[in-house]
């Protein structure tokens, strides 16, 4: 029996870009909001973006938002981020609270912060969901598959890889 990790090593580079560019999205939003609201970016901030950055890996793990799209909505993946977001910034103000440092961090910068995250998140998934989605048009990036048995419901599933070719499935035959 193996040990559940919350943290899997994982083989794919997609998951990986995807984290890496999350954590990218994250700081930026974090330096467009100390322009924008013109706060002075103190240890303090700087340890609430670390704070955001760490939990925010965490919960989008609990999430599973790097898992394989290929097949999922859109709008869940983005879901899953934003629900990642949120909940890193409310453990930012609990922790904030707990160690009562909510009066050094300006409430109007950690909103400008948390709304350019969910925007900027949004985004570079959107644009990442549409280069993928016109390779598969194009025949790039394909997966081979087959099914298994000559049902009605092998007929369905058929049809449905035949109608989305976005996901870039290469049906093979029954």
């Amino acid at each position: 029996m193996t040990s559940p990790r919350t943290f899997k090593p994982s083989g794919s580079s997609d998951a990986n870009f995807y984290r890496l560019f999350d954590i990218f999205a994250l700081f930026l939003a974090f330096q467009c909001a100390a322009l924008l609201y013109d706060f002075k970016l103190s240890p303090i901030y700087a340890a609430s973006a670390l704070t955001v950055a760490l939990s925010y890996l965490y919960s989008a793990e609990l999430f599973s938002t790097y898992r394989s799209w290929r097949a999922g909505k859109f709008r869940t993946m983005v879901m899953c981020a934003w629900g990642s977001v949120l909940i890193a910034f409310a453990f930012l103000l609990v922790v904030s609270f707990l160690f009562k440092f909510t009066e050094s961090l300006s409430r109007l910068g950690i909103a400008i912060w948390f709304m350019l995250s969910v925007a900027y998140l949004y985004i570079w998934r959107l644009g990442a969901y549409l280069y993928k989605r016109n390779r598969r048009k194009l025949g790039l990036s394909q997966r081979c598959v087959a099914i298994i048995g000559a049902t009605e419901s092998a007929a369905y599933l058929h049809a449905e890889i035949i109608k989305h070719d976005e996901l870039g499935f290469n049906f093979k035959g029954f």
